[in-house]
């Protein structure tokens, strides 16, 4: 009894020690999951290449495929996909080399690398035709997916996108182009300061969870800073190719976004032959995440949009046909 009293301490020390580390671990995973089933998404996986692949999938009707922004994964999506998962098809990937994703040192994550994937994942997993949707990083990445998949993408979706140089340069661009990453965690105290670049109104995080997100983090350091050397070793720029998009594309920006100014904006409308913009007021820089709802609503008009457009097309063009093998 003795023995076991003066061991108490060691193992009460060592409970302690276990909860703080994986007890947030546990409960992140149970949340995750349960918003998952919630907007009725499973989580599934494709080996493609080099890369074993996991994403989210649920719903029928036209495919909406779905890229996550840089630090980022297949979850950011599931607030907006639960607005729109009873009309279309959602498939929601971890980039090659992110997240769930398989990730090699020796690869190469830059634009076209990623472009040239998810090609080849899109065309595995049997897709004919989608819609790209593409946040930050993953819209930089969709953007040029959509200029060289243009027979195949129906619409381009750009959110808060990397690949345009804002006319107003903010601290984090000035800092990312010299080499300074501000999105980088090396301590709990960071993460609030990160949130706080990322959303206008940041969602609350229970204290005991912020050391575990920090772990988190900084184990993944080494592969983000190797994927942003990719990046920046690879910068294909978005402003050549939006002129030769037909596609509709739907533009959604955070107007107090403080990674990408909105000024993005105004490089791109003129460029884009068939554009629809939204700009949201106190909203940061993933709407999706802020204001999944609302974002959803104006992305769901937007398709009935260019479905009818499209409907149209497809009728003269078959009216055309027709006068044509009449003339014969």
């Amino acid at each position: 009894m003795r023995k076991l009293l003066i061991g108490m301490p060691v193992i009460l020390v060592a409970i302690m020690v276990w909860a703080y580390f994986f007890l947030p671990a546990t409960m992140l995973s149970y949340t995750t999951q349960a918003e998952r089933e919630a907007a009725g998404l499973e989580v599934k996986s494709i080996t493609v290449g080099s890369h074993d692949i996991r994403y989210l999938e649920g719903g029928e009707g036209e495919i909406l495929l779905l890229i996550h922004g840089f630090g980022a994964n297949k979850d950011a999506w599931v607030d907006f996909s639960k607005h729109l998962i009873k009309s279309y098809h959602i498939i929601a990937l971890d980039l090659p080399g992110w997240a769930k994703s398989q990730y090699h040192e020796t690869e190469n994550y830059g634009v076209t690398a990623q472009v040239k994937r998810l090609k080849e994942i899109v065309t595995a997993l049997g897709v004919e035709k989608y819609h790209v949707v593409g946040s930050s990083m993953g819209g930089w990445i969709s953007g040029v997916l959509a200029h060289a998949d243009a027979d195949r993408v129906l619409s381009l979706g750009l959110v808060d996108n990397a690949g345009i140089t804002p006319p107003n340069k903010n601290e984090f661009f000035t800092a990312l182009e010299q080499g300074n990453n501000m999105l980088d965690v090396k301590s709990a105290e960071d993460i609030d300061r990160v949130l706080s670049l990322v959303f206008y109104n940041p969602p609350e995080i229970p204290k005991f969870i912020k050391p575990y997100l920090a772990k988190k983090s900084i184990e993944r350091q080494p592969m983000n800073s190797k994927i942003m050397q990719d990046l920046m070793a690879d910068p294909v720029p978005l402003e050549p190719l939006l002129p030769d998009l037909n596609m509709p594309t739907f533009i959604i920006w955070g107007k107090n976004d403080r990674l990408i100014d909105v000024s993005a904006v105004d490089v791109m409308e003129p460029l884009l032959k068939n554009s629809t913009i939204v700009i949201l007021e106190n909203t940061g820089h993933v709407p999706m995440r802020e204001k999944p709802e609302i974002m959803a609503d104006h992305y769901r008009a937007f398709l009935k949009s260019a479905a009818m457009e499209r409907a149209a097309s497809d009728k003269v063009a078959l009216e055309s046909a027709k006068l044509a093998t009449a003339a014969e």
